[in-house]
């Protein structure tokens, strides 16, 4: 692994009290703060941050919002730059100066932290102006205990003979010894990377509810996805596909490379989002579906760069090689109307359309393209005999959807009395929704639509984003999320208020009125727990919420 050199020196007194050592060149500064309090003997007892010119990197839970900071836990050992300040303590103030070396070094250790020079045992915790008193002669030196006539009290969390101890050379061996025994070692195992990972994930999606996010929050997923691909390598355990990384149970980044292909467009990372797809390619071999997410990934990039002439031979060469995926026959079709060659378009449209004159569930993406490139070409006939195609196989699906859900619950018996709370019914729902999406089963599926109903049959309310009534409107305003299609779903979380995402406020709105108000809207259908590390989690069609609410519903706001 890679380790990196770097230099703590308090402030008041830099050759006195410092640390010269070695840490993973990608190690996070909250784990990077631990390892200095922890050499320094800091009991941690106390807040701490790391500060840049006006940058303070500090924990969301000791800011209470009191004033802007980044959230250390999301960056790196290099991210404040070469030099800058470490604080522990806001009351004492302990402040050290760190400089990252250019020097970098492979090691085999099992060790976070490789201590190779430093002096002095340690801050004095909770007594700092003692520990400046001696560094300025006034503190007596060969103090051996406590000496409370006069005033003068030993440090309680070092270990020292005589006060002037502090300030002796220590054993980088015997540091480096002890940062191991006290938990600072690497994992032996994926289990705690696959921890950092997921957490990352879902931070990352998170923001997808956010509209100022500006990409940086998924392409520290990535980040963290290569780096967790890197370590399973190193230990012989990185699966040769996507699908098979899918299948490990500690593997919960489901949005992985989709989502990207999604969010990177959206804030305009192209030149990103190019490198991550050809590196994805390069480090898993194709499987199907996610080898497609990765042909859509490097045709958006390649359509936000301007590149249209790369991007039209990009496209031939992946269509030549899949020429009968309809997803590929309508990006190829898409494409040539980015580039202006109506006339190619024209001729690959009808081609198809004379081989496939009626719109299925397998030539859909293609029957979608083609009504775009009719309306770009000016074929207004065409276009709505495309529409109304698209539309009937819409319907289609639909129908054939409920048919299923209705012999699924005619085939499973459920218990729909009303005994028991809301909270609890709302805990079997999270679970159920929970277990649809790990597994994708019928049973499932039918068990949350099942404990949705019983929460219909009971007074409850359900949390919702929404936007911040200003002092002129007292309304919250309900976010609604939409597909790449443009259709839009209503967005609704059963966990619980600790797992909701960061940014929004959210609503707590009864859950009947809200599902009434959404049959009154133009809305596809309605999306629970979507954030949790994929697009979207589980989605309920309108007829769905519609047959759920047939007992319910209020005629006031459903005329």
């Amino acid at each position: 692994m890679l380790f990196r050199k770097v230099k703590v020196s308090h402030t008041d007194d830099k050759n006195s009290l410092y640390r010269v050592m070695y840490v993973p060149d990608d190690i996070n500064l909250d784990d990077f703060a631990k390892i200095i309090m922890r050499t320094f003997r800091a009991v941690e007892g106390h807040l701490y941050e790391f500060e840049k010119s006006r940058d303070y990197y500090i924990r969301p839970d000791f800011t209470d919002d009191l004033y802007d900071a980044l959230d250390i836990t999301r960056y790196t050992l290099q991210d404040p730059g070469t030099t800058y300040k470490f604080i522990y303590d806001f009351g004492d103030w302990w402040e050290f100066e760190v400089r990252i070396y250019k020097k970098t070094m492979e090691m085999d250790t099992d060790c976070r932290a490789v201590v190779t020079e430093g002096r002095g045992a340690g801050i004095w915790e909770d007594d700092r102006m003692s520990y400046l008193d001696l560094l300025g002669g006034v503190f007596p030196a060969d103090l051996r205990e406590d000496d409370e006539d006069n005033g003068y009290y030993m440090p309680w969390n070092l270990n020292l003979e005589k006060a002037s101890d502090t300030f002796d050379e220590i054993d980088p061996e015997e540091e480096t010894e002890y940062l191991r025994t006290a938990g600072f070692t690497l994992p032996q195992t994926s289990d705690s990377i696959w921890d950092q990972f997921n957490s990352l994930c879902g931070i990352a999606a998170d923001s997808f509810l956010s509209e100022e996010s500006d990409g940086s929050e998924w392409l520290d997923a990535y980040a963290e996805f290569k780096k967790v691909c890197e370590q399973l390598k190193e230990e012989g355990e990185l699966p040769d596909t996507f699908e098979e990384l899918y299948e490990d149970e500690d593997f919960d980044g489901v949005g992985l490379p989709g989502d990207l292909a999604d969010e990177l467009p959206e804030c305009g990372r192209y030149e990103e989002l190019w490198q991550i797809m050809d590196e994805i390619e390069q480090m898993f071999s194709p499987d199907g579906a996610t080898e497609f997410d990765i042909i859509r990934g490097k045709w958006e990039a390649l359509r936000g760069l301007g590149r249209l002439d790369e991007l039209l031979n990009y496209v031939t060469d992946a269509y030549s090689r899949y020429p009968q995926n309809y997803y590929l026959k309508g990006l190829l079709l898409r494409t040539y109307r980015l580039c202006g060659k109506k006339q190619d378009g024209k001729k690959f449209m009808n081609e198809v359309l004379e081989a496939e004159p009626e719109c299925t569930e397998d030539n859909y993406p293609f029957y979608r393209a083609a009504a775009e490139f009719a309306k770009y070409a000016g074929m207004k006939k065409l276009v709505r005999k495309l529409e109304a195609e698209a539309e009937r196989e819409d319907k289609r699906q639909l129908d054939e959807f409920n048919r299923e859900l209705d012999s699924l619950n005619e085939e499973y018996d459920f218990d729909l009395s009303e005994e028991g709370g809301f909270i609890e019914k709302l805990e079997e729902l999270h679970r159920a929704v929970g277990g649809y999406c790990s597994t994708g089963s019928d049973e499932d599926l039918i068990e949350a639509v099942m404990n949705l109903t019983e929460l219909i049959h009971q007074d409850g309310y359900i949390f919702m984003p929404a936007m911040v009534p200003d002092g002129q409107d007292e309304t919250d305003h309900i976010i609604t999320i939409s597909d790449p299609e443009g259709n839009e779903f209503l967005p609704l979380y059963t966990g619980p208020t600790e797992d909701l995402p960061a940014g929004y406020e959210f609503a707590l709105v009864h859950i009947r009125d809200i599902l009434n108000a959404f049959l009154e809207s133009s809305m596809t259908g309605a999306v629970l727990d979507y954030q949790e590390n994929s697009r979207y989690r589980m989605i309920l069609s309108r007829n769905v919420i519609s047959e759920l609410l047939d007992d319910h519903r209020d005629p006031g706001m459903l005329a």
